[in-house]
């Protein structure tokens, strides 16, 4: 393991590139220690918000316990004024005996406008009904003009509550929306506060005080402040009825039995921690006085610390926003000093192939600024020397090539002499002197003047007062076609690189046929900003060994040297100082083909 460590340092400190290793540094740098830190915040932060979360949520819980019970609080202040009026007091003597028509009238009236009163007063009620029984069965008559707030008795027997108050001893119940008849939740309102008044001297009631109130006064308060979607509070009664819920699908997940809620949390109120379900939650219960209700509320832990990781997300973004910054900063100062090595070394790297060039970059006043200062100092140095030596070699190659195009004029002027005297000899004069005519010309192309280069056009002339001397020679036994573009005929090439391989193709090609019969085809096409030039012919062919001996110079042939082409091989390398001159595809029976490749340079007329 710590050699492993040495090897990964050994590495690290010779091996990787100096801008990486820079930029790996400041990195590890500006990273470890922040993580070190947030880990340590998050940490801190997580269980401060969790505990400050659970502080809060608990005070709004308390809040929440007070407004409901405010909301029952009012509802029953005022049925227990209403109960004490007293057209309520001479109704609960003893029914079944009273005359109703000793009943004071104003008493009734002044008892249904107080009731209207409490209904349109800011407070929650929505509706209030005494229902009575039937001996004031004129009563009921009599309010249904007015205000309708008495009903008969029999229009509620049917509900859970009175069946409640029948099976019961108890004189008071508060009724959520299950306990009320479908008339009832849909003309009165969702809940109700119901106070049981028995007639004096019977055991048997007689009167129901209902006040009603809506779901939505109490759901509101339940719903104020929500924080978190996993999170429900709920009312549920002795009766395991759930009053009401903020969260309908939450509900059926934390619900708790009515006599189960004070064993599961605790007989505390704040909130306990819990397992519930493989999921960890906080739950908290009050009761609500003057109700058999508790209020349960029940958080998912997940979501507490959701709001901690997203401070940590906003920690970490701010982090890494200046850690960005930094890391830029650091690749800033660092490319500073790299690029400029960089600049050096791959200016040295481009020694092999390219001439050195100074550095033409801001060089400071540093160590590195030193470093390009010397190498500048250098190149030029070199420069200098690489000068003197491009001239010498210039010099060389001219005083080569015309050695070199000397040795091709003197061959073609023996052969063409030798070609007269034979026609003199036979006493064709006229022939002669069309040939006298034709050298002439040729050799007046040839000398041009002294120049080492000619136009495309020239040397297809040049090469074609050859060829018809040579059929003057042979009795017009070789056909010659050319085939170039016109376009290319204005481009310049080194003078007399065509005849000397026309003139191999017809000594050693055709002529070394047993007809002694053939054809020369040139052909020229432009490609990439470089002509190529091929020269065809279908004599015998040669082997690859043959063809290595003529562009080498090494041997003879039986009918002559291999100077002429090895000299011209040897111009194109020199003019155009490239590597390959002519390029020999031969098969033997079949014929010969000499490609010339040179960059396409228009010839200047001045």
């Amino acid at each position: 393991m710590i050699r492993m460590c040495k090897n990964i340092a050994f590495n690290f400190l010779y091996n990787v590139k100096l801008k990486n290793k820079m930029f790996i540094s400041h990195l590890i740098i500006a990273i470890i220690p922040s993580l070190l830190f947030i880990s340590i915040l998050y940490g801190h932060l997580t269980s401060k918000i969790l505990n400050d979360t659970i502080y809060n949520e608990q005070a709004l819980s308390m809040q929440k316990k007070e407004k409901v019970e405010d909301i029952i609080g009012q509802i029953d202040e005022a049925l227990d004024s209403i109960s004490k009026h007293p057209f309520i007091k001479n109704l609960n003597l003893d029914g079944a005996n009273i005359d109703n028509s000793k009943l004071n009238k104003e008493e009734f009236n002044d008892f249904l406008l107080q009731a209207k009163t409490y209904i349109d007063q800011d407070t929650p009620i929505k509706n209030i009904r005494v229902y009575i029984d039937e001996p004031f069965s004129s009563l009921l008559q009599q309010d249904s003009i007015k205000y309708n707030v008495l009903r008969p008795l029999k229009n509620i027997k049917p509900s859970y509550w009175h069946g409640i108050f029948s099976s019961k001893n108890i004189n008071y119940l508060v009724c959520p929306s299950l306990y009320l008849t479908p008339a009832e939740r849909v003309n009165l309102g969702d809940y109700a506060i119901i106070y049981k008044l028995p007639y004096t001297n019977s055991n048997e009631p007689a009167i129901y005080l209902a006040a009603y109130f809506s779901e939505a006064s109490v759901q509101s308060v339940l719903e104020e402040n929500i924080k978190f979607a996993n999170s429900v509070t709920y009312l549920i009664d002795n009766r395991d009825t759930l009053v009401s819920s903020t969260n309908p699908i939450m509900v059926g997940r934390y619900l708790l039995k009515y006599k189960d809620v004070v064993e599961y949390i605790g007989k505390t109120s704040t909130f306990t921690s819990k397992t519930w379900a493989f999921e960890r939650i906080y739950l908290s219960y009050n009761r609500i006085q003057g109700t058999p209700w508790y209020m349960i509320s029940a958080i998912s832990a997940n979501d507490i610390l959701a709001e901690s990781r997203i401070t940590l997300f906003r920690i970490l973004f701010v982090y890494a926003l200046t850690t960005i910054l930094i890391l830029y900063m650091a690749f800033f100062i660092s490319n500073t000093i790299v690029k400029r090595i960089s600049s050096v070394i791959n200016q040295m790297n481009l020694f092999s192939i390219t001439v050195p060039k100074k550095l033409d970059i801001y060089q400071g006043d540093d160590e590195i600024g030193d470093l390009i200062n010397t190498y500048n100092y250098m190149i030029e140095r070199i420069n200098n020397l690489l000068v003197d030596i491009e001239n010498s070699a210039k010099e060389l190659r001219k005083s080569e090539f015309k050695a070199l195009q000397a040795q091709i004029n003197p061959h073609f002027l023996y052969n063409t002499l030798d070609m007269i005297s034979w026609l003199s000899n036979k006493g064709e004069h006229k022939k002669v002197n069309e040939a006298i005519q034709s050298m002439s010309k040729f050799y007046k192309l040839t000398l041009n003047k002294g120049n080492n280069t000619v136009t495309l056009r020239e040397e297809l002339n040049h090469v074609s007062l050859y060829v018809k001397l040579q059929n003057m020679r042979f009795e017009d036994k070789i056909d010659f076609i050319i085939d170039i573009p016109d376009e290319l005929l204005d481009y310049e090439v080194p003078n007399i690189i065509l005849q000397p391989i026309v003139e191999n193709s017809i000594q050693h090609g055709i002529l070394a046929k047993e007809s002694k019969e053939g054809c020369i085809i040139i052909m020229g096409w432009m490609e990439d900003n470089r002509i190529t030039l091929i020269v065809s012919d279908d004599g015998i062919g040669m082997s690859p060994k043959k063809i290595s001996n003529i562009l080498s110079c090494k041997g003879a042939s039986s009918t002559g040297s291999n100077v002429a082409i090895y000299n011209i091989n040897k111009r194109l390398q020199l003019f155009y100082n490239q590597t390959k001159g002519l390029v020999y595809r031969s098969t033997e029976g079949v014929g010969t083909e000499v490609e010339i490749n040179i960059p396409a340079n228009l010839k200047n007329k001045g």
